[in-house]
């Protein structure tokens, strides 16, 4: 099998660190887009050639992104505007597609792409009525996929809830944990998130990088039925700490569109993915695997470097 030339934004990103990892574990060259450069370290250390500009400044590091044959879009911000940032993104693409290497693009889209989802279990054929939050995903998804006028074969990838690790929404309740003694769960926690591992997750996009189709996209979860109740009570559990909720208008209140995201009720499975990717999740249950993710948690947070 080919290795390929990988430019990876957002490479020390809770997500984007896990497939800088994944890719230069398979053998794959990757350069890492970082915007602080007391990153360099770290990348260097997982193997990955730090880029070092901003996400913004395209010039910066379009003459690197000319010479790989893949990009692998991981960057996400949402303080620096989530939407303008992805806008970068996808013009340097068309750049180095036109003037460059670049034939392969794996973008990272979401599950909030499909809205609500209700008591269904929803695949890549439902209509897509994204949230608020998210709203401008639905079209840049279009404008990723339509790269394929430039010859470029460009895969959506829509993980879920991502865990695992000290960082992400369920590493926050972890923190809450050992600071507070309490877990607060948004709302009355009948909700269901959609969840997979960012171990997980990386695999997907290594089987996409390497086998998958332009065109395709692939939702990403665990097949967990799980509601938000359910998954907080597991690790106040395993945390030995109580789990309380968030009254819904107080969640909106202080978080406005990503708390409306937070109480959104959403199913969905990754059949599709499992069929043509062939990939198979090693963690399947927050729940079951609790106990293990708060000892992790713990650990990362005691060998991290200030």
């Amino acid at each position: 099998m080919s290795k390929h030339r990988i430019f990876l934004t957002g490479a020390t990103g809770y997500v984007g660190s896990a497939l800088a990892e994944r890719f230069v574990r398979a053998g794959h060259t990757v350069f890492g887009l970082t915007h602080k450069p007391s990153h360099e370290v770290a990348l260097e250390a997982m193997g990955v050639q730090p880029v070092v500009a901003d996400l913004a400044d395209v010039d910066a590091w379009l003459g690197v992104l000319q010479n790989c044959d893949a990009a692998v879009h991981a960057a996400f911000d949402a303080a620096t505007g989530a939407s303008q940032q992805d806008h970068h993104a996808l013009e340097a693409f068309r750049l180095a597609a036109l003037d460059g290497r670049l034939r392969r693009v794996l973008y990272t889209s979401g599950i909030w792409v499909l809205g609500s989802g209700g008591s269904a279990v929803l695949d890549e054929r439902a209509e897509l009525k994204p949230l608020e939050l998210v709203q401008w995903r639905a079209a840049h998804e279009e404008i990723a996929i339509d790269l394929s006028t430039h010859e470029v074969a460009t895969i959506i990838l829509r993980p879920g809830m991502v865990y695992g690790e000290g960082r992400g929404i369920l590493g926050g309740w972890f923190a809450e944990a050992r600071e507070k003694r309490t877990i607060t769960y948004p709302g009355d926690g009948s909700q269901h998130w959609a969840m997979v591992h960012r171990d997980d997750v990386a695999d997907a996009y290594l089987l996409a990088l390497e086998e998958g189709e332009g065109g395709q996209r692939y939702l990403l979860g665990d097949e967990s039925r799980f509601t938000v109740k359910q998954l907080a009570e597991a690790a106040a559990a395993a945390a030995g700490v109580t789990a309380v909720p968030w009254p819904q208008a107080e969640v909106i209140a202080a978080l406005g569109l990503y708390g409306k995201a937070l109480l959104n009720d959403l199913q969905v499975t990754s059949a599709r993915a499992r069929r043509e990717l062939g990939w198979v999740p090693r963690h399947t249950s927050f729940v079951a695997e609790a106990p293990q993710l708060w000892r992790d948690w713990q650990e990362s947070k005691a060998t991290k470097v200030h």
